[in-house]
């Protein structure tokens, strides 16, 4: 969201009552280098803000944390102590030095993730033109919209090719998004080149599974004779 939507949003949600819980993780996933949207907390001092290291440094480093209003800080870190007993200190550690020295995407890594993109969506479009999808400018995953088909038929269509996709209802608050796939660039080119490959397969096999399907036939209705009139 611009800095604008953030505010609007925000001071919607103020006039609701509503607190808000913001997960960033991906925030500084940025792949175009423009300068970032101010945090929401900005607008809604009342927010929660979600962070990670994963998405920015390493997969492997699953290490969060929450930014949140200080009167909330106690009873935060009460509920954390009934969960469990702390992240490790050696994942920790790591992570302080990579704050210190390289905070932020490296441009390695910005560079790798904007080659992985842009081999998935060249790849979409010579495999699977019917596919519509935008080029997104920052974030580790290509939202793809395919209009007459269910994503989630593809998606179980796609595991029987051996590639694992994740459809749009699993991301919705409600029924919905059921035309829409996420396909992550995280892999290196040639399995993601692969993996197109074999989700243009898994499409073609639920196109294939509906066309077989015996067709409904719709009887037309009786046409009753106009009931008489009582003068």
């Amino acid at each position: 969201m611009s800095d604008g939507e953030r505010s609007a949003v925000a001071e919607a949600l103020r006039r609701a009552g509503t607190r808000p819980i913001v997960d960033e993780t991906v925030a500084e996933v940025n792949l175009v280098g423009e300068p970032l949207p101010r945090p929401f907390s900005a607008y809604h001092p009342g927010t929660i803000t979600v962070g990670g290291a994963s998405k920015v440094y390493w997969g492997g480093l699953r290490i969060g944390w929450l930014r949140v209003p200080g009167a909330l800080m106690d009873r935060l870190v009460d509920a954390r102590t009934t969960v469990d007993l702390g992240a490790p200190v050696l994942e920790q550690l790591a992570l302080l030095e990579l704050l210190r020295t390289q905070p932020g995407l490296s441009a390695d890594r910005r560079e790798g993730l904007v080659a992985a993109r842009d081999a998935v969506a060249q790849a979409l479009r010579r495999r699977i033109p019917e596919a519509e999808f935008g080029m997104p400018r920052g974030g580790l995953s290509l939202w793809v919209r395919l209009p007459d088909l269910s994503a989630t038929e593809v998606a179980l269509a796609a595991e029987a090719e051996g590639l694992l996709l994740a459809s749009g209802p699993r991301f919705a608050v409600t029924d919905g998004l059921d035309h829409w796939l996420r396909l992550p660039y995280v892999l290196p080119v040639p399995e993601l080149v692969e993996a197109v490959e074999r989700l243009r397969r898994a499409i073609d096999r639920v196109r294939a599974d509906r066309a077989s399907r015996p067709r409904r036939t719709t009887t037309r209705p009786r046409t009753r004779p106009a009931r008489p009139l009582v003068a």
